[in-house]
């Protein structure tokens, strides 16, 4: 999920010792199962890759976490994708911003410069607002809409070439609906909170380095000298799980950052322009 755009969830296998565990990971939270004992609960075992076997024989493998609205290419041997946002294609050139994506649990944000259909440069942002939150679009819809109101033909036009030009925005829809994180809390029985477990300060860990090619099982009987625990206790108060929607956003505008600029006055006529749209905002 950190890397690969194509995809929306992810399921994982552990196991430790005797222990089987699978693991869920989408941009609103990470669960994990209670442990399968995988030689003497062996009907637990079959259920369970019967059913991640059933999931897969989709072609398009959706039910695995897979994005059926984008396709890895291959462009001058160079990975690339391409992003399907209503009805128009949209091919990668470059990435502009993924670091947002390296917490599995978040927004999950990757910017792209692309390509449309007729080559015209665009910037995609692909990510996991907030299933309360307005769309990006539609709050920059609403500031130009209130700043034509409040200021005059031609100011207007000066404070609108100030913002990114939008050319769409769409949630993501698989199958007709809409792309979400799944809520795990949302039965009738109960609250819609989460009770969130402490992680042991001071977890007992294995001494030596473990092979899992050898089949040793490790021994917790000390504390790793290889790898030293840094972990600190995460006292969180009942949390609600946020529940995310998968949204894209195309803009007009490919822009250069800031500290690229070899240029002082470029550097300070881009700094001076930054402050305009505040400056309206607050007229």
């Amino acid at each position: 999920m950190r890397e690969d755009p194509c995809r929306r969830f992810a399921f994982g296998i552990t196991i430790e010792d005797t222990q089987l565990r699978l693991w869920l990971g989408n941009r609103g939270f990470l669960a994990v199962t209670e442990p399968i004992n995988c030689f003497e609960d062996i009907d637990g075992v079959i259920s369970l890759f019967h059913v991640l076997g059933s999931v897969s024989t989709s072609t398009s493998l959706k039910g695995l976490g897979w994005d059926p609205t984008v396709e890895r290419i291959y462009v001058g041997g160079k990975m690339q994708y391409k992003f399907t946002v209503g009805n128009e294609v949209f091919t990668t050139t470059r990435e502009l911003a993924t670091y947002s994506a390296d917490y599995m649990v978040g927004r999950g944000t990757c910017v792209y410069e692309a390509t449309d259909a007729k080559g015209k440069k665009v910037a995609i942002k692909d990510s996991w607002r907030e299933i309360d939150r307005q769309s990006e679009g539609k709050i920059l819809e609403k500031i130009l809409a209130s700043c034509e109101k409040k200021l005059g033909v031609e100011d207007f036009a000066d404070a609108k070439r100030h913002f990114i030009g939008v050319r769409l925005w769409k949630d993501v829809t698989i199958d007709g609906a809409s792309d979400e994180t799944v809520n795990p809390v949302a039965r009738d029985d109960h609250d819609g909170t989460w009770k969130w477990k402490l992680i042991d300060p001071k977890p007992i860990l294995c001494e030596r380095l473990h092979s899992s090619a050898t089949g040793d099982v490790p021994n917790s009987g000390k504390l790793s000298a290889f790898l030293p625990a840094q972990l600190g206790i995460v006292g969180r108060k009942e949390t609600r799980i946020p529940q995310r929607v998968h949204a894209r956003i195309i803009f007009d505008d490919v822009g250069v950052t800031v500290k690229d600029l070899i240029s002082l006055a470029d550097s300070l006529s881009c700094l001076s322009g930054a402050l305009k749209p505040s400056e309206n905002r607050q007229e």
